[in-house]
């Protein structure tokens, strides 16, 4: 999920650190405020505020409002006005959302995220995410139908606060599903997600749409780490997820073959 992160940012900091917007004077307050971890909110942004270069300068206070975010009673919400507008106060505003939550102020974080902008629908995700994962996991797609109820309760609390404003609904069931046929190595296995049909109709769907999705996003990083090019392989007897099985996990199916066959169709 896209977040700006202070890798990038530092990397770009140190490839650009001679050209001529770079001061040396902005670059000495730049290093010395975000090497502080204890900077205090006042004097931190009042430092940045003195660096002219508009990139060092969003960085360095997001720096801040990220080490008041850190505090056991940090609100760093109260601060992200102070931080530049554009990517840097939607990600304080990101911030401020996850402290709410780790604090169990859903409102508050639901709140916070409506102002991230950029972020509005990853800081939305990113309010429920682990606690789903926690669900399901370790237990892999084997788990699906006792975890199901556990994921409802999730859904009913978030739904009302996230529903309308972000992508909840597109979101949820298939982080659900995902996460476990994740938690067993991206073996994709639509026989579980079969198996929910007289549990619910609705999740035995949803469930084969997350795997297929998976199993999609999953075939060129596997291919490709393996040195193996999808378009060069010919379709055994099997099908094609059968064809692919040393390189991408899967219990063969047809609906998994149609993905395959779609790629290589589009090789032509």
């Amino acid at each position: 999920m896209p977040r700006t992160g202070w890798l990038g940012v530092l990397v770009g900091f140190g490839c650009a650190s001679d050209t001529p917007q770079h001061s040396a004077q902005d670059r000495a307050t730049y290093q010395a405020l975000v090497s502080d971890r204890r900077v205090e909110p006042a004097a931190g942004f009042q430092a940045c505020a003195q660096i002219v270069d508009p990139t060092l300068a969003g960085d360095c206070a997001l720096h801040v409002a990220s080490v008041e975010a850190r505090r056991p009673s940090g609100r760093p919400a109260r601060w992200c006005g102070e931080v530049p507008a554009g990517v840097w106060r939607d990600e304080c505003w990101f911030v401020a959302a996850e402290q709410a939550n780790r604090g169990g102020r859903a409102q508050e974080a639901a709140d916070f995220c409506q102002k991230s902008q950029a972020f509005v629908d990853d800081c939305a995700q990113h309010l429920w995410q682990s606690e789903v994962r926690a669900l399901v996991h370790r237990q892999g797609s084997r788990g699906f139908a006792h975890a199901i109820p556990a994921a409802q309760a999730v859904h009913a609390r978030w739904q009302p606060l996230l529903g309308e404003q972000t992508d909840f609904e597109q979101r949820f069931w298939v982080k659900f599903f995902q996460n476990g046929f994740e938690g067993q190595g991206g073996f994709v296995d639509l026989a579980h997600c079969d198996a929910l049909a007289a549990l619910d109709p609705v999740h035995a769907s949803r469930c084969v749409d997350a795997g297929v999705q998976l199993y999609d996003r999953d075939l060129d990083p596997r291919l490709s780490r393996s040195g193996t090019a999808l378009c060069a392989l010919t379709e055994g007897e099997a099908g094609w997820s059968t064809t692919l099985l040393q390189w991408v996990p899967s219990l063969p199916d047809p609906r998994l073959d149609a993905v395959v066959a779609q790629r290589v169709a589009n090789c032509e």
